[in-house]
C-alpha cells in the first residue's frame, strides 16, 4: 500500500486511489419538525469515498435512501458509475498509470463487472496500466475511512447526539 503511494507520488503521470463505502448513516434532523411519526424511520444515506492518496484529496459521493429501488446502493453498478465519474474529471487527464486499492468485498469491488470495467479503461487507451489491490482485514487507517470519520463527527456535532445521527 505505502509502496504504491510512494511510487505514485514520484511520477506525475501515476495516481493511487483508495475506494470504500461507509456504513449507512442517518442524517441529523431538527427535533421541531412537524409530526411525531415523521422521524420514526430516519433518512439514511450511503457514502462512497475515493481518496487520491498521493494528491491528499478525497471525494465523497452520497447515495440517498430510496435512490436505487432495484439495486443495492453498494452494488457493483454504483461502484462502476461513481468510479467512472471520478476518473473522467479534468484534473486526471494526464494520468496514465492507475493504482487502485479497494476492500475485499466480492459484491462491490471484487467481481467480474468491476474487473471488466478496469480492463475496458486500459483497452480503450484511457490508462496504460491499472493495478488493482485489495485491503487486508482491519484497514480502517486509510484516507477514505478518516474522511468518513470526520463527516460523522460533523453529524454528531450538528445532530442531537451520536445516536440521532446514526453513529455507533
Amino acid at each position: 500500500f505505502r509502496e504504491l503511494i510512494a511510487s505514485s507520488s514520484v511520477d506525475r503521470c501515476s495516481l493511487h486511489i483508495t475506494i470504500d463505502f461507509a456504513q449507512s448513516v442517518r442524517i441529523p434532523h431538527q427535533s421541531h419538525q412537524a409530526g411525531n411519526i415523521y422521524f420514526k424511520s430516519p433518512f439514511r444515506i450511503d457514502m462512497f469515498g475515493i481518496a487520491a492518496e498521493n494528491e491528499g484529496r478525497t471525494d465523497v459521493y452520497c447515495i440517498p435512501e430510496g435512490d436505487c429501488p432495484n439495486d443495492s446502493p453498494k452494488g457493483f453498478n454504483y461502484v462502476i458509475g461513481m468510479l467512472d465519474h471520478y476518473l473522467s474529471q479534468e484534473w486526471l487527464k494526464g494520468v496514465r498509470v492507475l493504482n487502485l486499492h479497494a476492500d475485499n468485498c466480492g459484491g462491490q469491488n471484487k467481481n467480474r463487472f468491476v474487473l471488466a470495467y478496469l480492463a475496458f479503461l486500459v483497452a480503450c487507451g484511457r490508462f496504460d496500466t491499472i493495478t488493482l489491490a485489495f485491503m487486508v482485514v482491519g484497514h480502517t487507517k486509510c484516507s477514505v475511512d478518516r474522511t468518513f470519520g470526520l463527516i460523522k463527527r460533523c453529524f454528531v456535532k450538528n445532530g442531537e447526539s451520536g445516536d440521532a445521527a446514526g453513529i455507533h
